[in-house]
């Protein structure tokens, strides 16, 4: 008797029925193949299955979503790929949601481990894995959008393909991690390690890097379109082929900075480090600097920020007694929001982004500079009456 690892989830293109029987004669496994399968933690929900073409030249694809393993292992999926693959056919990871709450290998830190699993096991919460030790696990090709990875130890972890959009790694470890061809959208990457780090063909669009040291990191063909680097260490980094477009690059940059190919426009200044002694170049000078070494950009001038002030009320607060002002202050086209906090300062927060996203149980209304200035005045008289 055989098992089906396909069932009924295989959906076939119309009209290719040559290709559903190879598909079916490929994946009817005897019980002993199934059982060879080593436990794995992912539900293969979305891995398309492309059957050869039939003697009239047609192809065939379906959807293998059949299996639930209960721990992350590659060799899991590679098992199955090598079955399919002995009989001509071809597995691919699909663009459905569901593949992307996978672990192909998890860490050797059991809390960490703990804390993947159970995100395996809630379909509906996000990744939540803050200071814990991901180091040397497989991520590669899950959906991480939105993850709370704030000072997460990733050293030597895979993040190959994966989908890291707006996740907050402020604080994160990364070193020698390979996000290649990642999505960082918008990540929130403020005073995190990359040395060493393979970001190669990734996507940190309006990304926020801030203090980051990716000293010898590796960012070729990167696309870092609208992205603020910020007093960011790319002293011996490789951004061969990388773009920029209205990027903010106040990094420092040395001799063993490769930056052939980056082509786009960006702004400065950078600091140049030369044997130990730094000088910061902007302008045409830096335009010279990097272009003299490959490179292909235009150094923009400098727009001047606008900062706009917002209260913050809902029930029993109001515009004129609000609980909470917040500004979001536009640097070279880059929106950087802070909200006053009670530690008397201006400090990062994501109200206005979940605002936009719907978030919106605390309503806002802008307000004038001088209405800010008087907020911050009555909030420092309660503080010192204390």
């Amino acid at each position: 008797m055989q098992a089906s690892l396909l069932d009924a989830s295989m959906q076939h293109l119309p009209g290719r029925s040559h290709g559903a029987r190879v598909a079916h004669r490929v994946l009817d496994l005897p019980p002993r193949r199934v059982r060879r399968l080593r436990p794995g933690a992912v539900q293969l929900a979305g891995l398309t299955v492309a059957m050869p073409p039939d003697p009239g030249g047609r192809a065939s694809t379906g959807t293998f979503s059949g299996i639930l393993w209960r721990d992350a292992n590659q060799a899991a999926i590679d098992d199955v790929r090598s079955i399919v693959e002995q009989h001509g056919g071809v597995i691919e990871l699909s663009g459905i949601h569901n593949v992307g709450r996978m672990v192909r290998m998890m860490p050797p830190d059991p809390e960490a481990a703990a804390a993947l699993g159970e995100w395996l096991e809630r379909a509906d919460s996000l990744l939540d894995a803050s200071a814990l030790d991901l180091s040397r696990a497989d991520l590669s090709g899950a959906d991480l959008a939105m993850a709370l990875l704030t000072q997460t130890v990733l050293r030597n972890t895979k993040l190959v393909g994966t989908d890291l959009y707006r996740a907050h790694l402020e604080g994160a470890v990364l070193d020698e991690a390979d996000l290649s061809a990642a999505s960082l959208v918008k990540v929130e990457l403020d005073e995190a390690s990359l040395r060493g780090a393979t970001v190669n063909e990734a996507d940190l669009g309006s990304a926020s890097l801030w203090a980051v040291d990716a000293r010898s990191a590796s960012f070729r063909a990167t696309r870092l379109d609208g992205a603020s680097l910020i007093d960011v260490r790319l002293e011996g980094a490789d951004l061969t082929n990388a773009s920029v477009r209205e990027t903010s690059l106040k990094a420092t940059l040395d001799e063993h900075t490769v930056v052939r190919g980056l082509s786009g426009t960006l702004f400065g200044p950078a600091v140049i480090d030369q044997a130990g002694a730094r000088r910061e170049i902007n302008g045409p000078e830096l335009e010279q600097w990097l272009n003299s070494r490959g490179a292909s950009v235009r150094v923009l001038e400098p727009r001047l920020g606008d900062i706009t002030y917002y209260a913050k009320f809902s029930k029993g607060y109001s515009r004129s007694n609000p609980q909470g002002i917040v500004r979001r202050r536009m640097v070279n086209g880059v929106a950087h929001d802070e909200a006053f906090t009670r530690n008397l300062r201006w400090e990062p927060t994501e109200y206005l982004r979940l605002y936009e996203l719907g978030h919106n149980e605390v309503d806002h209304a802008e307000i004038s500079e001088a209405e800010a200035a008087a907020f911050i005045k009555t909030l420092f008289q309660l503080v010192s009456r204390r």
